[in-house]
């Protein structure tokens, strides 16, 4: 059954997208912070773009952090030209993410949207730059546990909360395939 659900989102892809309208992405300054994000660009229209960004960290540093999101974004690109120029557009995120710091750990996950703004430097043929920065509204819950015991962490606080502003910042090189 998976298997014939995998062959129909890919035909049904493939009806949509042509070679030229897909840029394939990684954030430079996320892969410097040791929690590397990549991600994939379609082209919609002329002007709006579709992508799928996913960020994954596990002990960066040596830390025990582990951490997981998947981000898509919808983008409106100002000029008429994907892949050039500026452009605006909505995000979403949501994470998972399980951090160990001075024997407690903090096990949870956040759910975010906001808006992106951003530029596109044409580099080459199939190469650009893309610097973009978002503001979200986010709505988290995490659980605080204690570590006394490897096997049974005592649960010691829960926290759920919501509209939290979070700034992001994004400098991501993009491939263009043709």
């Amino acid at each position: 059954m998976k298997k014939s659900i995998c062959i129909l989102c890919a035909f049904c892809l493939g009806w949509f997208v042509k070679a030229q309208n897909i840029g394939l992405k990684a954030d430079v300054l996320r892969a410097v912070l040791t929690a590397p994000q990549l991600g994939a660009e379609l082209t919609l229209t002329n002007r709006m773009t579709l992508a799928l960004d996913v960020c994954a960290a596990y002990r960066p540093w040596g830390k025990q952090i582990h951490y997981l999101a998947v981000m898509p974004q919808l983008r409106y690109w100002l000029r008429g030209r994907t892949f050039a120029n500026g452009f605006v557009g909505v995000k979403f995120m949501a994470d998972q993410h399980d951090v160990t710091w001075s024997g407690t750990v903090y096990d949870g996950e956040m759910y975010a949207a906001g808006v992106t703004a951003g530029y596109d430097f044409y580099l080459s043929k199939h190469w650009s730059l893309d610097l973009s920065a978002t503001a979200y509204a986010a709505y988290y819950h995490h659980r605080q546990y204690a570590v006394r015991d490897a096997y049974f962490p005592e649960l010691t606080n829960q926290y759920t909360n919501g509209w939290l502003c979070l700034p992001d910042i994004g400098v991501s090189l993009v491939y263009i395939i043709k």
